[in-house]
């Protein structure tokens, strides 16, 4: 039979297309991120919360410590080894800081500290503890941030009391004379004995050596001037009034032990560093 030559109209479905458009490839995810995803549900991890609290009591080497135990538990060990070393370096600076400034500016270093631990946390770990979370991680218990806190605390406390103990030892005592419980005349720099004895015996005279509390007086001849210097708290310091105070003590002493040769004080803080020089 032949051909007749006609065709098929336009509009006839394509079988072929259709069989084709229903074949439709599976949506997937990709497989390590699976297995990264049930890696991070099978362990805790410390919230950059808790890092920032072990940090208020246990400073910046409780605060990396809680980092790098993150880092270990991601598999970052060389991440984890360069947080430690740096809570280690920020701890030692915090402490220089705390020895050699003076002491109206020491009570803003801990603070400051706490602030960038809690920056660096978040910085950090900050996404990686939320896709931590997302992926059904779950988070530390507060309690092992509590007790890092505390060791780091107890080993930096325990690291300034040897470094006290240790210059203690290296410093040998200025001679001196004792007036009362913890009250003492230090002389030394070319000042004599008999000087640091009238200088005590006027104080004890006058009530500032009365028995109660620490209080220590230095006299000095540094290049021949007798300087006289007195350790006071720093709200005393910070007093116009009580400096004031101290030019009627400058003029006795001169008057009165030292027959009206002239009479130096400084007013110093807990470091023996001058802060008012009356002449």
């Amino acid at each position: 039979m032949e051909p007749t030559g006609e065709t098929f109209p336009e509009n006839e479905p394509d079988l072929t297309n259709r069989r084709e458009s229903k074949s439709v490839e599976p949506a997937h995810r990709d497989l390590d991120e699976l297995v990264s995803a049930a890696n991070r549900s099978a362990f805790r991890i410390h919230s950059p919360r808790a890092v920032a609290f072990a940090s208020l009591f246990g400073g910046p080497l409780a605060g990396c410590t809680l980092l790098a135990f993150n880092y270990f538990k991601l598999s970052r060990p060389f991440a984890a080894v360069q947080t430690i070393l740096l809570g280690l370096v920020a701890t030692a600076l915090e402490v220089l800081l705390l020895v050699v400034l003076p002491e109206q500016f020491t009570y803003s270093v801990p603070p400051i500290s706490h602030l960038a631990m809690v920056f660096l946390a978040k910085s950090l770990q900050g996404g990686e503890y939320k896709r931590h979370l997302q992926d059904g991680g779950e988070t530390a218990p507060l309690w092992i941030a509590s007790a890092i806190g505390f060791l780091a605390s107890m080993v930096i406390i325990s690291g300034l009391a040897a470094w006290n103990v240790f210059e203690e030892n290296e410093e040998s005592p200025a001679p001196h004379l004792t007036f009362g419980p913890d009250e003492e005349v230090i002389y030394d720099n070319g000042a004599a004995e008999a000087e640091a004895r009238k200088i005590g015996q006027f104080l004890q005279a006058n009530g500032f050596f009365n028995g109660v509390g620490g209080k220590s007086v230095r006299v000095m001849r540094p290049e021949n001037v007798l300087v006289v210097e007195f350790v006071l708290q720093q709200r005393a310091l910070d007093d116009p009034l009580f400096v004031k105070d101290f030019k009627v003590v400058q003029a006795r002493l001169s008057r009165e032990v030292f027959d009206g040769r002239p009479v130096e004080v400084h007013l110093v803080n807990n470091r023996w560093e001058v802060q008012h020089t009356l002449k």
